[in-house]
């Protein structure tokens, strides 16, 4: 069985996913409001309606995409570059769908961070509170998870 990673590079991989998603988020916010007008594209005329529009969209698609992204892969994009994934607290291979509500759930607990980051310190298992949730645990990988096979 794989170690459990530790905090530190937990907390790289987190700062190393974020910072894409959040320069795509820029970047489709960039979009909506210079280059494609979204109350000229939706014909809306109320703009309480138009600014929900645009953050659902800025902020839905880049969430939505690392969530998928850990679903497929077991680990996001900043895990896999610091070589670590989400397993089953028995260390045993997770489900896609396990791994990517557990990635949602850590997404909107990211107002909770501080209160997870201690939880992860203190816990023997270095569990945060998305892996409480859904009874995960983050290990160490000694493969490539880019490569499948």
């Amino acid at each position: 069985m794989n170690p459990i990673a530790p905090v530190v590079r937990r907390v790289e991989a987190a700062a190393t996913t974020a910072v894409p998603t959040f320069l795509a988020a820029l970047g489709l916010m960039y979009i909506m409001r210079v280059l494609v007008p979204l109350p000229q594209l939706i014909g809306s005329r109320s703009s309480e309606a138009t600014e929900y529009a645009v953050t659902l969209i800025t902020w839905g698609i880049p969430v939505l995409c690392v969530a998928i992204d850990g679903a497929i892969f077991r680990a996001t994009y900043g895990m896999r570059k610091r070589m670590i994934r989400i397993t089953r607290t028995d260390g045993t291979e997770v489900s896609g769908l396990r791994s990517f509500t557990r990635v949602l759930i850590g997404l909107a607990l990211i107002p909770l961070s501080p209160i997870s980051l201690i939880c992860a310190i203190v816990d023997r298992d270095r569990r945060t509170l998305a892996d409480r949730l859904c009874g995960t645990s983050v290990r160490m990988s000694h493969r490539d998870p880019d490569n499948r096979s």
